[in-house]
């Protein structure tokens, strides 16, 4: 049961509100807007842990991720988690046919010019 898990603010309370530039919101009082990924087999899984309808924007999908296989190395930090290593995986989704990518930490890292 992930009920536990996505009706908390434990995220909310652990990371700073995502750039209103970049993520849109519809008004959560979370904080953190509808960025979430919510793992269940039904789209009503994902409405009920936001509270009701979803936006259109959000649709389902799979997303490859590259925390579990980041290395940490002293002259690249944690390689997988540079841009060139994130275009690595917006690369194996489009082979596997993955719709999305997840980029779940060390971008604050990244230049304007990456």
């Amino acid at each position: 049961n992930l009920d536990a898990l996505v009706n908390n603010e434990m995220v909310s309370h652990l990371n700073p509100a995502p750039d209103p530039e970049l993520f849109q919101t519809s008004g959560s009082s979370s904080g953190w807007g509808d960025q979430m990924a919510v793992m269940g087999p039904q789209q009503n899984d994902a409405k009920q842990a936001v509270g009701g309808e979803l936006p259109s924007w959000v649709l389902p999908g799979r997303s490859v991720w590259a925390w579990y296989n980041a290395e940490w190395t002293e002259d690249r930090g944690w390689d997988e988690t540079t841009v060139e290593g994130e275009k690595r995986y917006i690369e194996a989704a489009a082979e596997l046919g993955f719709e999305y990518t997840t980029v779940d930490c060390c971008w604050q890292q990244w230049g304007n010019n990456d």
